[in-house]
Parts: structure tokens; sequence; C-alpha cells
């Protein structure tokens, strides 16, 4: 019988969603962890694009930004790692879907609608009131199915938005990374009829291992985030689920720092419910960086899952949804 190590050398590992900085840090923990595919985010602005596209090349032997699944399954032959660029929000379009144009061409691949809180676009997760998508937000739905940006929805986008959304939308959509609202009630996570939706459409939806979305325990484990894997796996079927880790490579604050130390982001929300103020748990233990993505190999194996399965879960999914939305 193959080994967790064996299997997990051979996938197409591939992260859905890294809140880490493009660096030599990142790059030592994705090479630890046989991460196949990196999915980070692509910059607020022309100069912070412009950084990660100069740090790419200048780490060409080990790192290659990739628009294609041909390129990412080339650079898996190679021995190098893939980096595609997504925004969890489209802030920095303003009020001009046009702007999209400009950084699908730098790279960015896989767009979000908005970020907690209310924008042009829709509402966030943790608005006060959950509003729809507005007139603004249609066209740039379209714009993105238009450009063959791959549709990020749910997550931090409100389910009101996020159902307009997929009205709108041509093709598969995915959330890039929530958790599952039957085991954590937290606005952050997906509801079942939402996940449904999404595999309804050919999407995939990536599970985080951020504790706080996790559980309501001190201490989110590495079962507990298979709990999650288990759930939407039910609920969506095996073939609409990858990892999305959401990890930050340098460490979050120490619990007990000051709210305005930690809360300094206009797009996120200090709703409690949502975020903790500060926190013991920040990721799942077991999985404290992309480093220890194995671990979720050896887990779904324990867990009696096939090695085909595994592998879809681990990166075959969102392979599939990338080819279908960005073509060949």
């Amino acid at each position: 019988m193959i080994s967790a190590k064996e299997l997990h050398a051979q996938l197409m590992v591939v992260n859905g969603t890294d809140a880490s900085p493009v660096d030599t840090v990142l790059l030592e923990r994705m090479t630890k962890g046989g991460l196949t595919c990196n999915v980070v985010y692509g910059g607020t602005n022309l100069q912070d694009t412009e950084d990660l596209h100069q740090y790419i090349r200048d780490h060409s032997d080990d790192l290659v930004l990739a628009t294609s699944v041909r390129q990412i399954r080339e650079a898996k032959r190679q021995g190098k790692i893939t980096i595609v660029f997504n925004w969890q929000h489209a802030n920095p379009i303003g009020p001009d879907e046009g702007l999209l144009e400009v950084y699908q061409r730098l790279g960015i691949s896989i767009c979000g609608l908005c970020y907690n809180v209310r924008n042009l676009i829709g509402d966030g997760c943790c608005e006060r009131t959950e509003g729809g998508l507005s007139l603004f937000g249609e066209r740039v739905v379209r714009k993105i199915n238009e450009l063959r940006m791959v549709l990020d929805i749910g997550g931090h986008t409100s389910e009101a938005t996020s159902w307009d959304a997929l009205q709108v939308a041509k093709g598969p959509v995915v959330c890039t990374h929530t958790n599952c609202r039957a085991l954590r009630n937290n606005p952050r996570c997906m509801t079942d009829d939402f996940m449904r939706a999404i595999a309804a459409r050919g999407g995939v939806i990536g599970i985080t291992c951020y504790g706080y979305f996790v559980t309501d325990k001190p201490t989110a484990t590495l079962d507990l985030f298979l709990d999650h894997i288990d759930h939407a796996v039910r609920t969506a079927g095996v073939d609409h689920v990858g990892i999305a880790l959401d990890q930050i490579v340098y460490p979050p604050p120490p619990p007990g720092t000051p709210d305005e130390e930690v809360q300094d982001d206009p797009y996120v929300t200090p709703t409690p419910r949502a975020y903790p103020k500060s926190s013991d748990q920040w990721y799942t233990r077991g999985l404290e960086t992309v480093g220890e993505t194995p671990n979720i190999t050896e887990g779904l194996m324990r867990r009696g899952y096939s090695p085909t399965d595994i592998g879809k879960i681990m990166g075959e999914n969102w392979l599939r949804v990338y080819e279908q939305v960005w073509g060949s």
C-alpha cells in the first residue's frame, strides 16, 4: 500500500487561497509542504502587482506565475511551484469594471467581489444588513465572465449578494476559502444550501484551517478541520471540495494585543462573532503553515478516502475548474 508521504509527492497539491506575502519564508514552506500551486493575493495596486512579478522573475528556478493549467502541470514536471494571483475583493477597480482587464493582463486570474463589508458591488458577509448585488455589481460579474477569470463568491461576500451573483454568472463559480456553517455558526462560514448551489454549477468550495472558523473550542485540531472536509464532501460531493488554508506566514499578534492594533484593516469588521479580537487558536494545530500540508493527505487516508478522491480534494478539483474557465 502506498504511504501518505509517497501519495502526497505524486499529487497535484493546490492551495486555493494563501494570505501570506510572497517571499523566501513562504517559498521554503511551500517546498516543505509539497505544494504544486499556491493561490496568493495579487496586490491592490499596480506597483504591488509588479513587485510580485519581480520576485517570481528573481526566483524563476523555483517559481512560475501561472494563468493556465498546462503551465501548472508542466511546472510540476520541472519540480517548480506555480503561483496564481487572486483578488479576495474587487475594491481596486473602484467604479470602473474596465480596470479588471488591466489586472487580468497582469495575471489576476481569480476574482472575489466583497470583503466582509459593503462596497460598490454588494454586501460582505459581516454587514449589519444583507443587501444583494448592485447594478454595478452585475456589470462586474459579467466582466469577470467575459475575461475568463474564475468568479469567487461566498466566503467574504454575503450570501444575498452571492445568490444574486450566481444568477448573473455563467459557468462554474467557486468559494475560494470558507468553512461549514453547519459545524461552526460564523458569518464567514457557508450554509449547506449554498454549497450545494456551487456544486450544481460545477464549482469548488475551499476549506480553511483558520481556527476561529473551524471551531468554537479553545484549540482547532486537524481532526476538527477534517470534519469540515467530510461535511462538505457529504453535502456538495467529493468533486466539489478543495483545500484553501488561508494562512499568513508571519505569526499574528499574541493574545491580549489591544484591539486597535489587531483590527486595523478597513475591510475587516470588528464583529467578534466573525473575527476574534485576539486569539490563541489562529490556525489549526498541525496546519500552522503550508509546510504542514502533507498532514491533510495523511488525515484523509486515515479517514478512508481513496487515493483518487484525495487527489481531487488536494488539487484536481481546483484544476478542473481553472481549466474550464481559463481555457487551455
